[in-house]
């Protein structure tokens, strides 16, 4: 018997439905710093092109994903390069190999990679810089500011520091360069600072409070919280600011440590090409591949720029043995607990 048209017609439309909301049966898990994957529409279309379900875990500090990494197993990880010193070799999968995406790189940015010895399903995945990040209207601030002149002047505030050991024992030891700043008299030198201090990598504590004037973050966090401000007041006082000095580049890996075909269809998608442009432009960090492709913002075209400009200039973070992080991470939680 034949099936009318009309029958034909409905019973194709609800497949089309039923393909297109259905789950899949391959699903992979990707633990991520809290923006990077936030978007729901970039996540369905990229299960859409890799056909695959996919579950992300996003953190908020490098102490949360040492953790959650060593409690479970991800098919994906999105870290921080401070992470990279304790989880070791955690993630070496020797018949993955995701070294390829170097050559799209920057050549500064590729020789960083080939310097690092990165694993062969390893790779870089974002760049930043740490900025400066405050209200112009209670502090005065320049790119060539000393920082005993930013510390002063950041008096009887609150000055938000990132919850990062490393980076702020990066700060110090550039701050203070004519004296010798180890992991140990680190924290006497943060323990003499006549300041409220927030331990904190989102700065948008800083907005609203009267008290609060200064932020020390990654650029991304520092333009991602100005382009807001400045959406509601065009003539925002906040400023922010690359430092000659003190700012320094970091980085985020992205290791692939599952060899199903879904897994490096999402890793692939993510480290180069229009999805990769997309994640880097929703958190306004920079490309290894230093492509300003598709950027409109007036904003992070002129930090793209200046990070440009500066990427021959200034220092990668500090790199500290396993054991000299872990005693770093330690008298951290302690300071934080004390200082409280």
């Amino acid at each position: 018997m034949k099936i009318p048209f009309i029958f034909l017609l409905i019973f194709s439309i609800i497949s089309i439905i039923n393909s297109t909301y259905a789950k899949h049966e391959d699903s992979i898990n990707i633990i991520s710093w809290w923006g990077y994957l936030s978007d729901p529409i970039l996540i369905k279309n990229l299960e859409n092109d890799c056909q695959t379900n996919i579950e992300v875990h996003e953190y908020y500090t490098n102490q949360e994903f040492i953790y959650e990494a060593d409690q479970n197993n991800y098919d994906i990880y999105i870290y921080s390069d401070t992470s990279s010193i304790l989880t070791d070799r955690k993630f070496e999968h020797n018949n993955i190999d995701i070294s390829f995406v170097k050559e799209t790189f920057y050549p500064t940015v590729k020789n960083q990679q080939l310097a690092i010895n990165l694993m062969d399903n390893t790779s870089l995945f974002a760049l930043s810089s740490t900025v400066f990040f405050w209200d112009n209207s209670q502090i005065k601030l320049s790119s060539k500011t000393r920082f005993d002149d930013i510390i002063a002047n950041s008096l009887n505030s609150t000055f938000i520091f990132l919850d990062d050991p490393l980076e702020m024992f990066t700060l110090f030891k550039n701050g203070y360069s004519n004296k010798d700043i180890n992991i140990r008299n680190f924290f006497s030198y943060m323990s003499k600072l006549n300041m409220n201090i927030l331990f904190s990598n989102d700065p948008q504590h800083l907005i609203g409070s009267k008290h609060t004037t200064m932020a020390y973050t990654w650029s991304g966090e520092a333009l991602y919280q100005y382009s807001k401000i400045k959406r509601e007041d065009p003539n925002t006082k906040f400023r922010y600011t690359f430092h000659e000095n003190l700012s320094h580049i970091s980085y985020d890996l992205l290791s692939l440590n599952s060899s199903s075909n879904s897994a490096y269809c999402v890793a692939k998608k993510i480290l180069y090409g229009p999805y990769h442009n997309q994640i880097m432009q929703d958190n306004y960090y920079i490309s290894p591949t230093l492509s300003k492709k598709g950027i409109t913002n007036s904003d992070y075209l002129s930090m793209f720029d200046k990070f440009i400009s500066r990427i021959h200039e200034m220092p990668w973070k500090a790199v500290l043995s396993k054991e000299d992080y872990s005693t770093l991470i330690n008298l951290w939680e302690t300071f934080k607990f004390n200082y409280q």
